[in-house]
């Protein structure tokens, strides 16, 4: 008998078992890793969803007081329009003055108030600062 017919056809190579358990550790592990790397990644994409929910509603909220001021503003033009027309024969210059005194405390963000019919600048609050102004034909200003 020769001596290489004792030796059993495995001894030189790993025993399928011991392949198949470092194969399914292998496999485990990176199933982990894959499961665990989704999770962060969802994680992200929450964060980044709140952070955005977060901007829109601050965003929101600058839009909502824009829109006050500017209807605010608008508002008040749109009564100083609606009365000089509808009371344009009892425009004098103390009435109007109170007029525009009222609405130019009214109006934070309101620098000076015109009137001017046939656009023709014929009254001016407040006054001081704007006098040359008083005259001024609209079509004439480029």
């Amino acid at each position: 008998m020769a001596p290489d017919d004792t030796t059993p056809p495995e001894a030189g190579r790993p025993r399928p078992t011991r392949v198949w358990r470092w194969a399914s550790a292998l496999a485990q592990a990176l199933i982990v890793v894959v499961i665990g790397e989704t999770g962060v990644q969802l994680e992200l994409a929450r964060q980044a969803e709140e952070q955005r929910a977060l901007v829109l509603a601050h965003v929101a909220g600058v839009r909502a007081r824009l829109e006050t001021e500017l209807n605010s503003t608008l508002y008040l033009s749109s009564g100083l329009v609606a009365f000089a027309s509808a009371r344009a024969d009892l425009l004098d210059v103390a009435r109007v003055n109170d007029l525009l005194s009222a609405l130019y405390k009214t109006g934070r963000n309101v620098r000076n108030i015109v009137i001017a019919p046939d656009n023709r600048v014929k009254w001016v609050y407040p006054l001081a600062g704007n006098e040359r102004v008083i005259g001024l034909y609209y079509p004439d200003n480029p």
